[in-house]
Order: structure tokens, then sequence, then C-alpha cells
């Protein structure tokens, strides 16, 4: 089995996860749709950088490491088609933030923008298990730092998250996975 090569395409995704990711977190403080205890910068709490960080290192390398250990067919990703991906996320994002309407109709409609985008980025039964697996594991994170007080949605529905949450996690880990794909495309 081939290694997973620890250099700077761990350092690209440190850097992308730690700076876009609490951007795109301010997407759910600034539409209200969460908030922090004690927010330090632009009204997030300081800890979320190293936890985006280290969120996208995760998830994106163990899109590579699912990839070697079943040794899947060489995927070759073009940056167009990455970053279409990467944007179609943050678009996601956005409607999960501002979009006002009930929890069940936002509910619906990101699981049915989920499913379509597993289909047009990833279309593999690996990939579906990863990004299920994601959105499971970040679920039970955001609860267990919400039981402790760091942050709380405003309209929570299940424990202290909404239901909507588990269905933006999938096109995070599918986008975040097939950035580390392409990183690690030429190794």
């Amino acid at each position: 089995m081939k290694q997973i090569i620890i250099n700077k395409n761990v350092l690209y995704l440190l850097l992308l996860g730690g700076t876009i990711g609490p951007v795109l977190d301010g997407i759910h403080v600034y539409s209200e749709t969460l908030a922090y205890r004690t927010p330090a910068v632009l009204r997030t709490a300081i800890w979320v950088f190293p936890l985006f960080a280290s969120s996208a290192v995760g998830i994106g390398l163990s899109y590579v490491l699912f990839d070697q250990l079943f040794q899947r067919k060489k995927i070759t990703l073009s940056y167009p088609f990455v970053a279409s991906g990467l944007v179609v996320f943050m678009i996601i994002y956005f409607i999960s933030g501002f979009w006002n309407t009930d929890t069940q109709t936002k509910t619906l409609t990101l699981a049915l923008l989920s499913v379509v985008f597993w289909w047009i980025w990833d279309r593999s039964w690996p990939g579906a298990f990863l990004a299920l697996n994601t959105a499971v594991v970040g679920c039970v994170v955001e609860v267990l730092i919400a039981s402790t007080g760091g942050f709380y949605y405003l309209k929570p529905d299940i424990s202290t998250i909404p239901y909507w949450l588990f269905f933006l996690y999938i096109p995070a880990s599918i986008s975040v996975g097939n950035l580390s794909r392409k990183l690690y495309q030429n190794h």
C-alpha cells in the first residue's frame, strides 16, 4: 500500500480548513443560525479555527487512505471539477444559513441536494460511506461541543442541533475529499 505523503498537501488542507471553514461558519453566525458563548474573532470562538483545520485534514486524508486501502482505480480530477464542487458546497452552506423556511422543508431540500451532490461529484459507494460517516461524526461532535456550552443553535430540532445539519456534512465531505484527492493525485 502506498503511504500517504504528509507534506505541503496537509498544510494546504490545514490552511484552507482553518480559513475557509470559519468563514463558512460565519454564515451560520451572521444568519443567526448559531451563536458562540465566547466569541473572539468575527463573533466566532477562537477554537473554531483549529477545529475546522483539523477536520479538513481528517476528512481529506480519509478519502486518500480509503482509495488506497480499497485499491480504488486512479481517479483523475481536474481543478475546475474540484473547484466547482467547492463552490456548490459553499452555496449549499449559504442556503442552510440564510434560507428562512421551516426545518422540514430545509431538511428535505438539503437531503435532496446532498444526493445530487454525491451523484455529480463522487458517485461511488466508498464516497457515500465516507460522506455518511463524516455526517454522523460531525453531528456527534457538534452535539458534544454544544453540550459543553461552546455554542448553540438558535433553533435546534434534536438534542442541540437542527435536523438539516446532517445533510450539510455530505457535500462538505465530498468536496474536501475531492480536493485532497486532487492534491495527492500526482503522488
